[in-house]
């Protein structure tokens, strides 16, 4: 309109007046893309050129494959306190990958996943056990959703656990506490995806026998308003 003055727009990287918004600049992001690996090589840390099928290579793909399916849990859950065990766990694989990377280049090893972390799994896979009630037969993974998604997770990381013992028994790998981990880690997420079906009211489902009728819609296993107090946390 005639009169008023157009505010000038603060230019990339000037300083902003009063009332003006500073333009952020944004960062340079890193390289997704870089042709390195065309060839079916790729590296660790401290050595180059490694084919791509190598088993150390072939051990953390597998940490990472479990670690993607254990985000799709976390992201999916309603039970804050789940969230936050995923994510630790999560943490903790990273841990397992970055010694598994740094296994060649004896200089730059450092021990990131210890005996202290195995202890720490085995003292929160007893604490839940004692809140539940495990079955005793083979269970059919899908009673839930995020359940169904833990137990993924835990094939994709007893697939790894069979990758480190390898790797461990050809002395590769010389931290006993790596495989020692992904052992209670596999045990524990058969454990977690019992305790979050536990917390939405639902059994395990077992596999069909001869004369089982197929798998029926279950039934709840907390009335309501108990099912409630349950996943509140409140005593």
């Amino acid at each position: 309109m005639d009169g008023e003055a157009t505010p000038a727009r603060p230019t990339a990287g000037g300083p902003a007046t009063a009332g003006q918004q500073p333009v952020r600049r944004p960062r340079r992001n890193p390289p997704v893309t870089t042709r390195t690996g065309d060839t079916g090589y790729t590296d660790l840390i401290g050595e180059h050129e490694l084919p791509k099928y190598e088993a150390r290579i072939e051990a953390n793909g597998t940490l990472d494959e479990a670690n993607s399916v254990l985000g799709l849990a976390r992201a999916s859950t309603r039970h804050q306190r789940l969230k936050q065990i995923i994510y630790d766990l999560q943490s903790t694989l990273y841990g397992v990958m970055a010694e598994i990377a740094m296994s060649g280049h004896p200089d730059r090893a450092e021990t990131l996943v210890s005996d202290i972390q195995v202890g720490q799994v085995e003292q929160l896979m007893e604490e839940l056990k004692g809140q539940i009630e495990l079955p005793r037969e083979f269970i059919t993974p899908g009673a839930t959703q995020v359940g169904a998604m833990l137990d993924v997770s835990r094939g994709v990381v007893r697939r790894a656990e069979r990758q480190l013992a390898l790797l461990t028994h050809r002395r590769v790998l010389t931290n006993g506490a790596l495989l020692r981990y992904v052992n209670r880690a596999s045990d524990f997420l058969f454990v977690l995806a019992r305790y979050e079906e536990f917390l939405e009211g639902r059994l395990p489902d077992r596999p069909r026998r001869r004369g089982h009728r197929p798998h029926p819609a279950q039934e709840p296993l907390f009335p309501d308003d108990e099912l409630a107090l349950l996943q509140s946390g409140r005593p």
